[in-house]
């Protein structure tokens, strides 16, 4: 009886231990998903004040040859 006391007792705290872990886990990725939002925002307005210095007639073909090279980099 002393055993299976310990025993549920033991798995109380695993289970404690893996909710914590899981609560930590959850919060670690919302925060990472708002620094990749922010990050990504951060870029687009980045990319909008070097393509505001290139003529307007040119805007477009340069977004489209960044976009080609940063496509062939991930390959």
């Amino acid at each position: 009886e002393g055993a299976s006391v310990g025993t549920s007792s033991h798995l109380s705290d695993g289970s404690h231990l893996t909710a914590d872990l899981n609560e930590k886990l959850a919060d670690l990725l919302a925060n990472q998903k708002e620094e990749l939002i922010a990050l990504r925002r951060k870029h687009k307005a980045d990319i909008e004040v070097i393509l505001n210095g290139v003529p307007a007639q040119h805007r477009e073909e340069t977004l489209t040859r960044c976009r080609l090279k940063a496509d062939q980099k991930k390959l």
